[in-house]
């Protein structure tokens, strides 16, 4: 990469560049390594991958190397996510058996879309100490019952 090509360069320490071809073929990235912090790449899919890698596996120290072919892999990211072992065999190998073994998230139907969204909404009404659509439609009911008020006392008689 050249110096005009980026306003960063001098200061930049991530291994990984979107504006460099070598590094993106001929490098890994570490989680506790700096990812590009320019503002108009920083929504590039891999980069924000880095950074909730990074994010996921903060005190993991095992975590392992990622190429820019791993990170390109749209994955479900969690907790115990580990990379490559630098120590081992050729990368070609082990990265395409590591693709292998983190399949690609696979796109939700409108039906499991539907399920999934009432399956939040009740349980963030139950979290929340709300009642589901259910039970408030019994509490209406038991609401609408009339409760005889004596007259002098204004109360429940």
């Amino acid at each position: 990469m050249s110096a005009p090509s980026c306003k960063y360069f001098d200061g930049c320490s991530a291994p990984l560049c979107p504006l460099d071809p070598q590094s993106m073929t001929h490098v890994s990235w570490f989680p506790d390594e700096a990812t590009c912090t320019r503002a108009d790449l920083k929504m590039t899919p891999w980069i924000a991958r880095q950074r909730k890698i990074a994010r996921v596996t903060a005190r993991d120290f095992a975590a392992g190397a990622f190429t820019h072919g791993m990170l390109s892999h749209d994955i479900t990211i969690r907790h115990g996510l580990t990379g490559l072992d630098p120590d081992k065999g050729p990368p070609d190998r082990t990265e395409t058996d590591w693709m292998k073994a983190h399949p690609e998230r696979r796109q939700l139907s409108d039906e499991e879309r539907a399920v999934l969204r009432a399956r939040v909404a009740k349980s963030g009404a139950l979290s929340s100490g709300r009642r589901s659509p259910e039970s408030s439609q019994s509490r209406a009911q038991m609401s609408s019952a009339t409760v005889p008020v004596s007259e002098a006392g204004g109360g429940p008689v």
